[in-house]
């Protein structure tokens, strides 16, 4: 355990330098590498905060498997720079799966498991010898034999979504299909399961031995609408916002999640961004120029269902009450305790003893609510924080500096 807490120590006080000489790197305007750093590094030189991390942890998946798992992953790096490189010596980069793999995947105790497909003489008898040799050299990696390559199995995938994007109505019973490289086998979802649904879908689609069907235990809920809060994409929804000048309506997140231009299935990141000052927000356009059309944004909140006023917070107090909706740790509460402060070089950004961490950035800021399933008036967007400490950016600052309104 000692010697574990050790590396896991020592992992987090690099983790927390490297953060440290970033933030100190990034100007004011830069985008691209501006990360949100939630474990401040006072927290990070804490031993017990750190035993208590590393502790948590091993609690749930056990010592071991975690062992195990950093070992699987160094295997798999390996595995995967090895094909890279046998790759390049054809004109490509990335890698490529010979024809005698059947798939990857880690195991219940966390090791690898590279599965070789029976009875396969492979055309690429050097590559296979590497492979062979590799396996033989490297700690930790089980082999295990299949029936079917892992080429073979997306190949059948790449059938199954022509029938399935082209609006086939033998789709219409089935919930989700992937490939389970556990099983070395493509599982079709069926809503209703019978062998009459079985064969029809066998005998209309596709019927191949890759194949087996499963029965759905619950229908994916599709999402008519984004919601404040929501996650997207490594950030969270703001909220909705129309541009002054255009007329056109969207919503907000936070500019250093989003690269202006960029066509997302939430809808276009416009080039009516802001990363300096006191503002970090950019407008996303609920349009893009080719379809499916994203969806609407909505003010009901993620999570609380509560009603999102349209009123803008211009004062904020010392001591009054905030919440957030995040992609990451969703609803989260706290108390004003900085009205103007400066960090992750803005300034005039509002701080909190709420909770917030990776992927909440852009999430929804409201006054805490004083009348049931309606939330306070619309205070600002998540712009970093920390298991103790909440930053937003201010909705008023916003909408002025990017010429929007809410809606």
């Amino acid at each position: 355990m000692k010697k574990q807490f050790s590396k896991i120590f020592a992992m987090l006080l690099i983790m927390a330098l490297v953060f440290s000489s970033q933030a100190s790197a990034v100007t004011p305007t830069s985008m691209d590498n501006q990360t949100d750093t939630f474990f401040p590094e006072d927290l990070l030189h804490d031993e017990t905060f750190v035993i208590s991390m590393w502790e948590e942890l091993v609690y749930y998946h056990g010592e071991e498997y975690l062992t195990n798992l950093h070992q699987a992953r160094e295997n798999d790096n390996r595995l995967m720079s090895l094909l890279s490189d046998r790759a390049r010596t054809f004109g490509g980069d990335d890698p490529v799966y010979p024809d005698f793999i059947g798939g990857i995947y880690y195991n219940a105790d966390g090791n690898m498991v590279l599965q070789i497909v029976e009875n396969l003489t492979s055309r690429d008898s050097i590559l296979y010898d590497c492979v062979k040799v590799f396996v033989a050299e490297a700690d930790g990696i089980i082999t295990e034999n299949v029936r079917f390559s892992y080429n073979e199995l997306n190949a059948t995938i790449d059938i199954l979504n022509a029938f399935y994007t082209n609006g086939s109505k033998f789709f219409n019973n089935v919930e989700l299909f992937g490939v389970n490289t556990r099983n070395n086998r493509i599982e079709i979802y069926l809503s209703v399961y019978s062998e009459e649904e079985i064969n029809r879908f066998k005998n209309n689609v596709l019927d191949s031995p890759m194949i087996v069907f499963v029965e759905s235990c619950e229908p994916i809920v599709k999402f008519n609408e984004l919601r404040p809060g929501m996650g997207i994409s490594g950030a969270s929804v703001g909220y909705r916002v129309r541009h002054n000048a255009t007329g056109n309506l969207g919503f907000v997140t936070t500019a250093h999640s989003v690269t202006p231009g960029q066509m997302y299935s939430f809808g276009t990141a416009t080039n009516i961004w802001q990363f300096s000052g006191s503002v970090d927000a950019a407008f996303i356009l609920s349009q893009r120029i080719l379809p499916p059309q994203p969806p609407q944004v909505s003010n009901t909140i993620h999570l609380t269902g509560g009603t999102l006023p349209l009123t803008v917070q211009t004062t904020f107090r010392l001591g009054d009450g905030v919440a957030k909706v995040g992609g990451t740790t969703g609803w989260t509460h706290g108390e004003i305790i900085h009205v103007n402060t400066s960090a992750n070089g803005l300034t005039g950004l509002i701080r909190t003893d709420a909770r917030a961490a990776a992927g909440d950035s852009g999430g929804i800021v409201f006054m805490a609510p004083t009348i049931l399933n309606i939330s306070g008036n619309t205070a600002g967007l998540v712009q970093g924080g920390n298991a103790s400490t909440m930053l937003f950016t201010r909705a008023d600052r916003i909408n002025s500096a990017l010429g929007l309104s809410r809606r």
